[in-house]
């Protein structure tokens, strides 16, 4: 079996939601783990970069600290490597709260790093040295997996970080005849995702990102293990803690929790 949990959003997973899906994982045993949207990036967001009564209290609460959220999402990869039977591979699928850590790095000004000062740089000058040649020009690591697999390797255990694989934008990772590769922000030709989008790519997609559970067609799409809603979220929702199943023969499954209890 492959298990695929709706993104996490980490510190602002839901016990319960979280509860539920490692129940999950020790019921299910499965061989495959894919994690979406594991790390928010609250910290340093860009959408919120203007707003200044919400950074002010972010930084009385102590809740700046970019760092510090990047080790949250890092334990929560742990404990789902550990969670996990030994033969199991636990993938963190690159996602857009992930790639905010990049866009940070690429537009803050310096003189508003305040107490990120030294994680900003430390990471801006590990991102000059990944700089890669390639036949269109130049390719960087990802800083959310450079920083996570920094920190997995040299806290936790080494069965821990042999088990963890950090995909990396358009890498393909097929099992059977799904495609798990996609996190879904990012549909056809780089136009925005969808589930309807991505159902009409010619192959079977298990995606996350949109945190409202759905089935179209080939494309299943997983909810959130989340706190519902989020504080950006107005209005009426259909967001939903939901995770994915799929079995050996290639059949899937989406699993919804309430208040930490699911049915099969």
């Amino acid at each position: 079996e492959t298990w695929i949990g709706g993104d996490i959003h980490a510190p602002f997973h839901d016990k319960n939601a979280m509860r539920a899906s490692f129940d999950q994982i020790d019921l299910f045993r499965p061989k495959n783990i894919f994690l979406h949207d594991i790390f928010d990036c609250w910290g340093v967001n860009h959408h919120e970069r203007k707003n200044r009564f919400l950074n002010t209290a972010k930084q009385m609460d102590g809740r700046i600290n970019i760092e510090k959220e990047v080790d949250l999402a890092v334990d929560c990869i742990n404990d789902f490597a550990t969670s996990s039977n030994d033969d199991c591979r636990v993938v963190v699928v690159s996602s857009n709260h992930d790639d905010a850590l990049d866009r940070w790095l690429r537009e803050e000004k310096i003189d508003n790093l305040g107490i990120n000062a030294a994680y900003f740089h430390y990471l801006s000058y590990n991102k000059h040295k990944s700089v890669k040649k390639v036949s269109t020009g130049f390719s960087f690591e990802d800083a959310f997996q450079f920083t996570a697999k920094e920190k997995l390797k040299a806290n936790y255990s080494k069965e821990s970080f042999d088990k963890v694989t950090f995909l990396g934008r358009d890498v393909s990772c097929a099992i059977l005849d799904v495609e798990f590769g996609y996190h879904g922000d990012v549909g056809v030709n780089g136009s925005r995702g969808s589930a309807l989008g991505l159902s009409k790519i010619g192959i079977k997609t298990t995606i996350g990102h949109s945190h409202s559970p759905c089935v179209v067609d080939g494309c299943y799409q997983v909810g959130v293990n989340a706190l519902i809603p989020l504080g950006y979220a107005k209005g009426a929702s259909s967001w939903l803690h939901t995770n994915c199943l799929q079995y050996p023969n290639g059949k899937r499954t989406l699993i919804n929790s309430i208040n930490g209890e699911y049915y099969l």
